[in-house]
């Protein structure tokens, strides 16, 4: 019997020493996910016109106390860079709120898909998207229309696209053309003075160069959407007439001014004037001179006045070059005589020193200093 009793205490030791560690593995574990459920998004509008924005809400319900909202777009099924965007990929993570506005991200028109990623505290993941149409604004564009067709080079032109319909958030591209040439100088646009298009649905030009130009106004709307028209415009060289050069004296002394003006009349605004002297019929350094080697560039002073320029004795050539607003230039000249004051007369010579009645005799003033001009006369 004592046996016995030895092997049931024996037994319930043991029973007892496991017992506990059993019963505590068995006890299921306290769940710490929220409970929570999202059945879909909702769109405020599954058909907009581009740049109409839409309201995108996911549809969920439960415990979802910091949970974060990543709102995706994503157009024509491309992930392509600008075809897609997403809370995320803008600042770098989710946001708290439970609803977003889309608005410029669809700008474009296409089939957008917008997908909404929703995650709750624990860091569980749920996505679900819906399909949105993005049309484009509905416009129509029929022509080109000037101010005037016709004008003189420097007249202002109004350029106006005839456009009607949803053109809010529009954009404008005014495009000349001279002679059909893409040439650097003959072209310019909006685009190329400021880099980009202008809201103004108006534009003001003014052709400084003669000839027929191709006027194009391209019009952007807000998807991107763009159309382009012309029209010709004729712009004519300014009428005028050049008939000479007149000088305040055509024979002066050294040192002494002389006026220059040119002989014009006619449309010479906008004009400008570039006065040349020549001595002697050279070119070479120091012989000749010019407003624009002078300075730089024409003036718009329709007379001059040469002093120091025509100090030296000698035979000058004075020319003026009258270029008009379009460029068109026309050249006239006058001579001018200057001479040296400076001398005194010694004697006459005659020739030949001895003569009989009726010979002929040549008498030539004997002169110190510098004299340009004689007289000789014979009896």
């Amino acid at each position: 019997m004592k046996t016995a009793n030895r092997l049931v205490i024996l037994a319930l030791t043991l029973t007892c020493a496991f017992a506990a560690p059993l019963s505590a593995v068995a006890e299921p574990a306290a769940s710490t996910s929220p409970e929570w459920s999202f059945t879909g998004v909702t769109l405020s509008s599954s058909r907009v016109t581009s740049g109409q924005p839409v309201t995108v809400e996911p549809e969920v319900s439960g415990d979802l106390d910091g949970a974060t909202y990543n709102y995706v777009w994503q157009r024509g099924g491309s992930w392509a860079e600008g075809d897609w965007g997403s809370t995320v990929l803008s600042t770098g993570q989710g946001t708290a709120d439970s609803s977003s506005t889309l608005s410029s991200e669809i700008g474009r028109a296409g089939t957008y898909t917008i997908y909404v990623d929703v995650t709750d505290r624990s860091g569980a993941k749920r996505t679900m998207s819906a399909e949105l149409e993005v049309a484009p604004p509905s416009w129509d564009y029929s022509g080109v229309r000037l101010s005037a067709t016709r004008v003189t080079s420097g007249q202002s032109v109004t350029v106006e696209p005839e456009v009607s319909g949803d053109l809010d958030g529009a954009t404008y591209n005014y495009v000349w053309q001279r002679g059909g040439s893409w040439a650097d100088g003959d072209w310019g646009s909006t685009v190329r003075d400021t880099g980009r298009g202008t809201s103004d649905a108006t534009c003001e030009l003014a052709p400084a160069s003669a000839g027929r130009y191709t006027v194009y106004v391209d019009v952007t709307d807000r998807s991107g959407e763009k159309r382009t028209m012309s029209t010709t415009l004729v712009v004519a060289s300014p009428e005028w007439t050049f008939s000479g050069v007149s000088l305040s004296a055509s024979r002066v002394t050294s040192g002494q001014s002389v006026t220059v003006e040119p002989q014009v009349s006619g449309d010479l605004e906008g004009a400008t004037y570039n006065y040349v002297w020549q001595r002697g019929g050279s070119w070479a350094a120091g012989e000749w001179g010019s407003t624009v080697l002078s300075t730089g560039s024409g003036t718009s002073d329709a007379s001059a006045t040469l002093s120091s320029e025509v100090s030296r004795a000698g035979r000058y050539t004075v020319y003026v070059d009258v270029t008009d607003r379009s460029g068109r230039k026309r050249t006239l000249s006058a001579g001018l005589e200057v001479y040296d004051d400076s001398w005194s007369l010694v004697g006459v010579d005659a020739s030949p020193a001895s003569v009989t009645a009726g010979d002929d005799v040549t008498y030539a003033p004997r002169v110190s200093g510098v004299l340009m001009f004689t007289k000789k006369w014979s009896e």
